[in-house]
């Protein structure tokens, strides 16, 4: 059953409107990087395929109170976002719409502003 659903995951991945929309969110994660990446309270961003990776310019442990502060800023605005120590992460499901993907990037310039 395992070896099925592991098939069936692969043969999805493939398909052309999931690649269409892993090419949408990695254009989509350049571009908010390219925005995003003069805000005075980041430090540097980079993307690998549909993952972008912002780090703050603070410095934060790994686990602390900016941690704690970032992930319960996001979570009231209805993001889940898991932040680890002065970098957030956005790793989007490949099946994310655009305008939850807007979401996730409006909830980050909100909270950055707030910082």
């Amino acid at each position: 059953i395992a070896c099925s659903a592991a098939l069936a995951s692969i043969e999805l991945l493939k398909t052309k409107e999931i690649q269409d929309n892993i090419q949408f969110i990695e254009n989509s994660n350049i571009s908010f990087s390219e925005k995003i990446e003069n805000h005075p309270k980041v430090n540097t961003t980079r993307c690998k395929g549909v993952i972008l990776a912002i780090d703050l310019n603070t410095n934060a442990g790994r686990y602390g109170t900016l941690r704690a502060q970032l992930l319960k800023s996001f979570m009231d605005e209805g993001v889940f976002l898991r932040p680890l120590g002065n970098t957030i992460y956005i790793q989007p499901p490949y099946v994310i719409t655009k305008e939850q993907l807007e979401k996730i990037y409006t909830t980050i310039e909100k909270v950055l502003d707030s910082l």
